[in-house]
Order: C-alpha cells, then sequence, then structure tokens
C-alpha cells in the first residue's frame, strides 16, 4: 500500500516512468504473502500514461512466479525489460557461488519472455574468474552468452569480499582473468551491435527520460531500449525513428 501511494502521488505530480528496484526484486512480497506480480498490477491499474520498469531479478525467485509475471509484463505500462543476472554459464560454478538456479532454467525463463515478447529487452550479468573457475566453464559461459545474445551484458571480474566462502577459496591467476574479461567484453560489444542494428529504420513510441551524457536526449522504448535524440522534452511520449545502431544504445530523430 505505501509503495502505491507513493507511485500514485508521483503520478499526480506529472511524473511519467516508475522504477521497481531492489537487490532483488523476484522477491518482494516473500514477507507479506504477496508477490511482484500483484504489485504491478495494482500500479498498472492506475490511471494515466507512464511505464513501470522491473529491475534486477534473481532467476532462484523468478522461477516461484513465472507464469503470473509473464502475465503481469502484457500490461503496456511495463517495459519489456528484463535483468536476468545468469552469472556463470556452468552449473558447478554456479553450485560454488550458492545462486540458486542452473543454466537450463534461466534459459527456460529467457525462452517464455521472448515467446510472448519478441523485442524483449534481455539484460544480464557475468562474473569472470570465480575461484576454480577451469577454461572449460569460461567457455561454457561464452557458450551461453553466444546461445543467449543478451542485449547487454554488465561484466564484472570476481573480486573476494572478505568474510565470504569465495575469498578462502584459490584464485584465478589474474592476467588470466583479465584475459576472459577481455575476450567475453569484445563479444558481448560485437552482439550488442548485431542486434541494435535490427531497429535501423524503425519508428517506435519512447519516453523523454533523461538528459544524455554527452549532449542530447535520452528517449526509452517500449523495452527500456535507449534512443539518443537531439530534441524533446523531458517527461514527454515521442515517436521516434531510429537512424543508426551503437553496441550499447541506438540514435534517432524525433518524427511525432
Amino acid at each position: 500500500e505505501s509503495i502505491l501511494a507513493e507511485v500514485k502521488e508521483a503520478l499526480e505530480a506529472g511524473y511519467r516512468e516508475v522504477l521497481l528496484t531492489s537487490q532483488d526484486t523476484a522477491a518482494y512480497g516473500l514477507d507479506l504473502g504477496s508477490s511482484l506480480p500483484e504489485l504491478l498490477n495494482r500500479i498498472a491499474s492506475l490511471p494515466g500514461k507512464f511505464k513501470v520498469r522491473v529491475g534486477m531479478m534473481n532467476p532462484a525467485n523468478v522461477k516461484r512466479i513465472l507464469p503470473e509475471l509473464l502475465d503481469a509484463y502484457e500490461s503496456e505500462r511495463v517495459y519489456k525489460f528484463l535483468h536476468l543476472p545468469v552469472q556463470s554459464g556452468d552449473d558447478e560454478v554456479l553450485a560454488a557461488m550458492r545462486r540458486g538456479y542452473t543454466v537450463e532454467e534461466f534459459l527456460e525463463i529467457v525462452e517464455a519472455f521472448r515467446s510472448r515478447f519478441k523485442d524483449l529487452y534481455l539484460a544480464t550479468d557475468v562474473i569472470v574468474g570465480f575461484p576454480g573457475e577451469s577454461e572449460e566453464q569460461f567457455e561454457h559461459t561464452r557458450e551461453l552468452l553466444e546461445r543467449v545474445k543478451p542485449d547487454k551484458v554488465n561484466l564484472s571480474r570476481f573480486f573476494p569480499m572478505p568474510g565470504t566462502e569465495a575469498a578462502k577459496l584459490r584464485p584465478v591467476e589474474g592476467r588470466e582473468i583479465k584475459r576472459r574479461s577481455r575476450e567475453l567484453s569484445s563479444l558481448c560489444k560485437r552482439m550488442g551491435l548485431e542486434r541494435n542494428q535490427a531497429w535501423v529504420g524503425r519508428v517506435e513510441e519512447g519516453l523523454v527520460v533523461e538528459e544524455g551524457q554527452k549532449g542530447g536526449l535520452v528517449v526509452r522504448l517500449f523495452n527500456y531500449k535507449p534512443v539518443i535524440v537531439r530534441e524533446g522534452k523531458l517527461g514527454e511520449f515521442v515517436r521516434v525513428k531510429v537512424t543508426e545502431a551503437r553496441p550499447t544504445y541506438l540514435l534517432g530523430e524525433v518524427v511525432g
């Protein structure tokens, strides 16, 4: 009720974008007898024209609510954006990380979303060089990324957090971690550009959400994909024609 009240107050004040975020958004409601799909449905039923972005969700918790979550995403007010961290493409590494899901379960969630929403914007996270990660296990991660072809990959090199079990494990050699990270970074940029090139020429509605870091304005399309334009007004819904592609964003022009 407090979240709904805050969203309603924001919408009445003129806000047009709501970001639901936490360390694991899919865990919402576990302590309340509620769920993320229920919250999304309640928010989407509020009056007005606005967009809702769902933040990062752990596959282990998405599994519990997948059918209801897919239904909730059907609302035109919910961005067709899925941030689903996989961390590794190897089940043994995932078990050592205590992630609570398998590669196959990650793939099942991705396939379920893509079968319902063909223009889904998929973001994921990958950790390179977890202690004990072999060359073969690293290759499993590369193969998974090549199979799934996410729109965006947040890559990070393993860094031991003091007091954790992982900090006690034998680390992967530093130069090897850097090599693996460079390889995946190059792969992800190539895949990102390939996916974005498919958008060139399309005309879609989007919301002007912020000023660009290097000028212009950022428009978020219906799946949260960012398009940089030269003109517009914050909070406006505009029609944009995509003119160019970059690995992590699009360039476009407002056409109405």
